[in-house]
């Protein structure tokens, strides 16, 4: 392609027409934003806009419908009104009035329409002219210029591109040495742990602690027996020890040593790879080779910050093992033997201790479901006695409405007369007989009121021997339910009493014990007891009152 610019069709459009302080570098649809900012007019017809145009379009009786519309006030006539909902009445000409104005709406519409679409081609032209540009640019083969600069060696660019060529060489040939480097040095590495270089260290010491206190042993008695071969041998072996401690010291450095080595190379392939991608930016040299030097600097400066730390951390850690602060700890099982026996030692307490909180989880549960239980019953026994009170004060107050009624029946029949005290006797045995079928407890009163000693019939004297032995029966009924009342109450007094010792001799062994789950089993204990002494107080309220009630039968009976 030739290097002329591309001659392009100039377009004259009102709305497209660019002001005169307007920069040629805006593209079209820059323009076209610029000349609506600038300008109202949308329309061909340079008509404005109406903003209610939707409103007004819309008929009286759609915005009566949706109700966003104002309601006609209609003439207050006698006739029928209309219902809600119902279309109001419109004339011919108003009809075709709007049919008119919705016509010409359609046809403005119609034509901006008409504009946009033309609009929209001519960008779809333009667009596709630009990236036919860009893609003619950017094809070498086809563009002359980029060609002329590759071939000519005097341009400037040839010799930019030749020296970037030969640093990408020289790099690559650098990258594949320190591979080949680095794994050497992964395949004749001799790495060991700092732990385990430690224990060594600390056995060693203890070792050399050991012979150095045989020596001194040995050195006292020699003056008494010449043992003077055991003496050699132990000299020996320390400068053994000694020399090994100097091997593992050297072995230490040059591990260290090897471990910078490989944190730079490290480093030296992030920027290698940092470079490659790199390639394709189109800086002048010296700018790339300032940010390489740069960014070398800086990964040097921040690998020297991190074995900074590395060696910081590792004499921090060496002062707490020297000084050791969990030693003076009070309390602590102290560990003894070798470091194998130790360990095997924390071990077995440590599965021990593991052992000791499952067990103690699992009756922490028990204790709780044990709780809610005797909770739920508790709770049962109060809502009982609550009924059983309610009971007693009906009872209570049947007991003296019937008391009342007698009282006045025996005052009547001192004033009426013997024959009429005959009739009335027959018909209060009568209701009394329909009594001792409701209640039991008002039935005796009753009939204790109905034993005159002027009885003369052979009825009477029948419902007296009948009233007797039920009164029998009922006294050995009375005196079985507080045989059984006091059973519950001693029952519930050996409870408590057993608990309590329990509770004693558990306490005593849990003090010895860990001191975890203390509140909640005392807690526990504490609620049974209450519990059994909570039955035990109601057991003997019913046995008080049963005795009262007891009390007042007998004193009726000898009224």
């Amino acid at each position: 392609m030739s290097s002329r610019p591309i001659s392009r069709k100039k377009t004259k459009i009102k709305s497209f027409s660019r002001p005169d302080s307007a920069p040629t570098d805006k593209t079209a649809p820059d323009v076209w934003l610029t000349s609506l900012k600038n300008s109202n007019e949308n329309t061909v017809l340079l008509k404005k806009v109406d903003q209610n145009l939707a409103y007004n379009s819309t008929s009286a009786y759609h915005r009566q419908v949706m109700a966003f519309g104002k309601t006609r006030k209609m003439p207050e006539i006698n006739s029928p009104r209309m219902a809600a909902g119902t279309p109001l009445y419109k004339s011919k000409e108003e009809y075709y009035d709007e049919e008119l104005r919705l016509r010409k709406e359609i046809g403005s519409l119609k034509q901006e329409n008409s504009t946009l679409k033309t609009k929209l081609r001519r960008l779809e032209e333009d667009n596709l002219k630009k990236e036919k540009e860009i893609a003619a640019l950017l094809d070498t083969g086809k563009n002359e210029e980029f060609r002329r600069t590759l071939t000519d060696r005097r341009s400037e660019s040839f010799i930019v591109i030749s020296n970037l060529k030969h640093k990408i060489m020289k790099l690559e040939a650098q990258l594949k040495a320190k591979e080949t480097a680095y794994l050497k040095l992964k395949s004749n590495l001799k790495t060991t742990k700092v732990e385990e270089l430690q224990v060594q260290v600390e056995t060693l010491h203890q070792e050399i602690v050991r012979l150095q206190n045989c020596n001194s042993e040995q050195k006292f008695f020699k003056k008494e027996s010449g043992n003077s071969t055991k003496m050699k041998a132990l000299s020996d072996t320390v400068l053994c020890l000694n020399q090994t401690l100097e091997q593992l010291r050297n072995e230490n450095q040059s591990l260290k040593e090897d471990l910078v080595e490989a944190l730079e190379n490290t480093s030296q392939n992030k920027v290698s790879k940092s470079l490659n991608q790199n390639k394709t930016n189109s800086e002048t040299i010296k700018d790339q080779e300032d940010m390489k030097q740069h960014e070398l600097l800086t990964v040097i400066a921040e690998q020297k910050k991190i074995i900074k730390d590395f060696e910081r951390e590792k004499a921090v850690l060496e002062d707490y093992l020297e000084n050791k602060p969990w030693s003076n700890v009070p309390g602590k099982i102290q560990v003894q033997g070798s470091i194998v026996e130790q360990l095997e030692q924390l071990d077995k307490q440590e599965t021990h201790l593991l052992e000791e909180l499952q067990n103690m989880k699992k009756l922490k549960k028990q204790m709780k479901s044990e709780r809610n239980h005797y909770k739920k019953k508790s709770e049962e026994f109060e809502l009982d006695c609550q009924k059983l009170q309610l009971t007693i004060k009906e009872l209570e107050l049947k007991l003296k409405l019937d008391n009342k009624a007698t009282n006045s029946s025996l005052r009547h029949r001192s004033r009426t007369s013997p024959t009429s005290e005959n009739h009335n006797s027959r018909r209060n045995s009568k209701t009394k007989h329909k009594s001792v079928e409701n209640i039991k407890k008002l039935n005796e009163e009753k009939e204790i009121v109905s034993q005159e000693p002027q009885a003369t019939s052979n009825e009477d004297v029948l419902k007296l021997r009948k009233n007797h032995a039920a009164k029998c029966i009922q006294k050995a009924w009375h005196q079985h339910d507080a045989n059984k009342q006091a059973l519950v109450i001693i029952q519930g007094t050996l409870l408590a009493h057993a608990a309590r010792k329990k509770f004693l001799r558990q306490s005593k062994k849990e003090l010895k014990s860990t001191r975890l789950c203390e509140e909640e089993n005392i807690l526990e204990r504490s609620v049974k007891l209450i519990q059994s002494v909570v039955r035990a107080h109601y057991s003997r309220i019913k046995q008080q009152q049963i005795f009262r009630e007891n009390l007042k039968t007998e004193q009726i009976v000898q009224r």
